[in-house]
């Protein structure tokens, strides 16, 4: 798979980050916008982490 950009690159990497999670019985949140300083949050048996890519 050929990326043009970076953001192209980051999306990717976010969404497998979300089919992992998702398909592991994690419930995943994710921002409203790209100003925070994570890019999702996964919750299992009420334990919350902060995942950066």
């Amino acid at each position: 798979m050929q990326f043009n950009t970076n953001k192209q690159k980051g999306n990717t990497g976010l969404g497998i980050a979300i089919a992992y999670y998702t398909s592991n019985g994690y419930t995943v949140s994710i921002p409203l916008n790209d100003t925070q300083d994570y890019d999702l949050i996964v919750d299992k048996n009420d334990i919350l982490n902060k995942e950066i890519l």
